[in-house]
């Protein structure tokens, strides 16, 4: 015959008259109770919340959007550095558990952007008007990318007042973790303007030698000469610019 009696209790029914003729007496493994809890932001799932003594258990934790987990004890001692992708696991469970998770929102980073006319600014892939912020979680990049227009180029970037000018690559700059509000100032600079030129039947009309009828680009901030020649048998009459009389 053999008795099954709580761990830890042999010795006392080895001793116990009504007991001590038993000579097949065993105790039985005890079952130990895990469970969880946690505030707002999230969620805690366990494996199984009834463990054999020496058996494993893990808790699988889930923050909502825009939540992380700050802290997790375990029956009181903190165990946060132990989670690892969001599971923690008792490898041997020796007692009743309780897993307590803290959750909090994520904090969010504002990147002010500002700039002139002459082109856009996107961050993470969306535009940002010149003035406003995006905001961006705590610890991910941010890839910051300039557009100039046609006719401007980029002149001068500032990130927090320093030169990042020489740091863009193709025309883009990423910081690869978000700690801290940015600031992004960026200066567009014209190079060219376009040149139109119409004119009736009767003569030529030429830009450094080259002969041109429609329009052309012209570099900004340098002095422009057009030469303006009549065929033979016809002269000048009157010539505009930007309709003001020049002739």
């Amino acid at each position: 015959c053999k008795i099954y009696v709580p761990k830890g209790t042999t010795a006392a029914y080895q001793a116990a008259t009504g007991w001590k003729s038993f000579k097949n007496i065993v105790e039985e493994i005890p079952y130990y109770s895990i469970s969880s809890s946690s505030n707002t932001g999230g969620t805690v799932t366990i494996s199984n919340s009834s463990v054999k003594e020496g058996g494993s258990v893990t808790f699988t934790i889930s923050p909502s959007q825009g939540y992380k987990i700050t802290s997790a004890t375990l029956n009181g001692k903190d165990v946060t550095s132990g989670i690892i992708n969001n599971t923690y696991t008792i490898p041997t469970v020796t007692e009743n558990a309780t897993l307590t998770v803290v959750f909090a929102t994520i904090p969010q980073y504002g990147m002010n952007v500002t700039y002139n006319a002459g082109g856009k600014v996107f961050v993470n892939d969306s535009i940002v008007v010149s003035g406003n912020n995006a905001f961006v979680a705590e610890n991910t990049s941010v890839t910051f990318k300039i557009e100039p227009e046609v006719n401007f180029a980029i002149e001068k970037v500032l990130l927090n007042n320093l030169d990042i000018t020489a740091q863009l690559q193709n025309n883009k700059y990423t910081l690869t973790s978000v700690s801290a509000n940015q600031s992004l100032n960026v200066s567009f600079v014209r190079t060219h303007y376009n040149l139109t030129v119409n004119a009736n039947a009767g003569g030529s009309i030429s830009l450094n030698e080259q002969a041109i009828s429609s329009t052309v680009k012209v570099e900004a901030n340098k002095p422009l000469t057009l030469n303006i020649k009549p065929d033979q048998g016809y002269y000048i009459t009157s010539a505009t610019l930007n309709n003001n009389d020049i002739t």
